[in-house]
């Protein structure tokens, strides 16, 4: 599931690509499935302090990293 803004390019890639998509739209703060900006920033930051920790990501070891 691809959670995002409106952007048309976004969507693009979500439809050519069979992914599900769940659009907060503009000028709100929510998607109507309850996913809010603030926690794909969230989970857009622990991302990159994890890739920052480790240095890098390894797929070996990808999996390990995620659980």
């Amino acid at each position: 599931k691809i959670i995002s803004d409106d952007s048309h390019s976004i969507q693009t890639f979500v439809s050519e690509n069979g992914f599900e998509s769940d659009v907060i739209p503009s000028g709100a703060y929510v998607s109507p499935n309850g996913n809010t900006v603030s926690s794909v920033n969230e989970l857009h930051a622990e991302a990159k302090n994890l890739i920052r920790q480790k240095h890098g990501v390894s797929t070996r070891h990808l999996q390990g990293y995620l659980d």
